[in-house]
C-alpha cells in the first residue's frame, strides 16, 4: 500500500471516530437547543423579572393573594382526595377484568378526554345551574323551595376538576394493581387471611406507587388550573392561574405576575422533588404503563 493510500485511510479513520463521538451530540443537540430556548430561557427571564421591586413581600403580606394561594392549595388537595376515593375502586376493578372487557372499559374511560375540555366545563351549567338538572330534581322532590346556588362556588370548581383529572388517577392505579403478582394474593389467602386482610396487607401497599403517581399528576393539574376556576368559580373563586392572567393581561403588572408564576412553578417542582425522593420518577413511567 502506498504512502498516499495509508494517509487517506488514516484521515478516513479519524473522521469516522470524530463522527462517532459527535453523533449523539448532533442527535440530541436540536432537542436540547429547543428546550433551552423556549423553556429555560423564559424561566430565567421570568425569575429575574419577579425579583424587581417587592413583589414577593407584597404577595405574602396582602390578604387577597394569600387567600388565592391557600384556595389553590385547598382545591388541589380536595381534588386529589375525591379523585383517589372515586378512582381507586375503578382502577382496582379495571385490573381484575378480562382482557376484552378491560379494553372496552378503558375506551369508555378515555372517551371523554377526546371531547373539548372547554365544552365539558361549560356543560356543568346544565347540571349545576339555577335551571340545571340538580336544582330540577331537588325542586321536584320538594327538598328545596327555591333554586340553590351551586355554580360559582369552590365546590363547583372541585367537581369540575375531579371530572377532568379522574382518568389521571385511575390509570396509574390500574397499572400498579395489574402488575401485582397473583401468587402473592393466593399465598396470603392460603395462610388464612381473608379478602379484606389481603387487600390491606398485600394489594394496597403494592399499589402505592400508582396512588402516588395519580396524586402527583392530579395535584399539579389542579393547582395550576385556569379554565375550570374561570368558568365554574368566577372572579370570587379565582385561583393562582387566574390571578396570574389578570396581573399580566389586565393590570399589566409584570413583576407581580412573574412572582406569582414563579410561586406556581416552585410548588410544582417541590411536589415533583418530593415524589422523586419518596417514590422515584422511574416509578411514574411504570405506573403509567
Amino acid at each position: 500500500m502506498s504512502v498516499q493510500s495509508k494517509s487517506h485511510s488514516s484521515r478516513v479513520g479519524a473522521f469516522q471516530k470524530t463522527a462517532g463521538r459527535l453523533g449523539p451530540v448532533l442527535l440530541i443537540g436540536p432537542g436540547l437547543g429547543y428546550v433551552a430556548l423556549f423553556l429555560f430561557v423564559p424561566l430565567i427571564i421570568t425569575a429575574a423579572l419577579s425579583l424587581s421591586g417587592e413583589s414577593y413581600y407584597h404577595i405574602l403580606t396582602t390578604q387577597l393573594y394569600r387567600d388565592i394561594l391557600l384556595r389553590s392549595l385547598k382545591v388541589a388537595v380536595q381534588v386529589c382526595a375525591f379523585s383517589l376515593l372515586l378512582g381507586y375502586p375503578v382502577g382496582y376493578y379495571l385490573a381484575k377484568l378480562t382482557s376484552m372487557r378491560r379494553e372496552t372499559v378503558v375506551v369508555l374511560l378515555l372517551f371523554p378526554l377526546f371531547v373539548s375540555f372547554l365544552i365539558r366545563t361549560y356543560s356543568w351549567f346544565y347540571v349545576l345551574g339555577s335551571k340545571g338538572l340538580v336544582n330540577y330534581i331537588l325542586l321536584s322532590l320538594g327538598v328545596i323551595q327555591t333554586p340553590a346556588r351551586f355554580l360559582f362556588t369552590e365546590g363547583a370548581i372541585v367537581l369540575g376538576l375531579v371530572n377532568w383529572t379522574l382518568p389521571f388517577m385511575i390509570l396509574p392505579i390500574y397499572s400498579s394493581v395489574e402488575k401485582i403478582d397473583n401468587n402473592l394474593i393466593d399465598m396470603s389467602k392460603n395462610l388464612g387471611a381473608n379478602d379484606i386482610s389481603t387487600f390491606r396487607e398485600v394489594t394496597f401497599p403494592l399499589s402505592l406507587p400508582g396512588i402516588a403517581s395519580g396524586v402527583m399528576l392530579t395535584f399539579i393539574t389542579s393547582f395550576g388550573a385556569y379554565i375550570t376556576p374561570a368558568i365554574l368559580g368566577g372572579p370570587e373563586q379565582a385561583m393562582i392561574a387566574n390571578i396570574v392572567s389578570m396581573l399580566f393581561l389586565t393590570m399589566l403588572n409584570w413583576p407581580m405576575g412573574t412572582a406569582m408564576s414563579v410561586i406556581l412553578v416552585l410548588v410544582t417542582l417541590a411536589i415533583i422533588y418530593a415524589y422523586n425522593k419518596v417514590v422515584g420518577l422511574d416509578k411514574l413511567l411504570e405506573a403509567m404503563g
